[in-house]
């Protein structure tokens, strides 16, 4: 039924048009969600053959650079677990970082400068 469908009303390289944008998905400014969502979406419209650690190392390999770093550094078997950890990653990232300390102010003589001696 699906083939049928498809045929009626996809062009002939519809597979390879959305295995292509599968692919080169990246998370580029989307947040983790949006990009889990959108590689999701391109999964589900194509018969995916491929193990569930290959779905991990594709999922965190289409991420930023700045959260593939960190999620590398655990071991991930699934995109589930990818996702859960992107996701506290992110969290983490976005944070506003809290303002320094003030640096102690070098105390300072508070004495005036002598005066010029006046002449007349």
């Amino acid at each position: 039924m699906k083939q049928l469908l498809q045929g009626k009303f996809f062009s002939p390289d519809y597979q390879q048009i959305i295995y292509n944008q599968f692919e080169q998905c990246q998370q580029g400014l989307r947040t983790v969600a949006a990009y889990t969502k959108e590689l999701y979406r391109l999964s589900s419209c194509f018969d995916l053959s491929m193990t569930e650690e290959q779905q991990a190392a594709k999922y965190i390999s289409g991420l930023k650079y700045s959260i593939q770093e960190r999620v590398i550094l655990h071991d991930v078997f699934s995109v589930d677990e990818a996702h859960n950890k992107t996701l506290k990653i992110e969290r983490l990232q976005s944070r506003i970082p809290l303002s320094k300390p003030p640096t102690p102010i070098e105390e300072t003589t508070t004495e005036a400068p002598a005066a010029a001696p006046v002449t007349t």
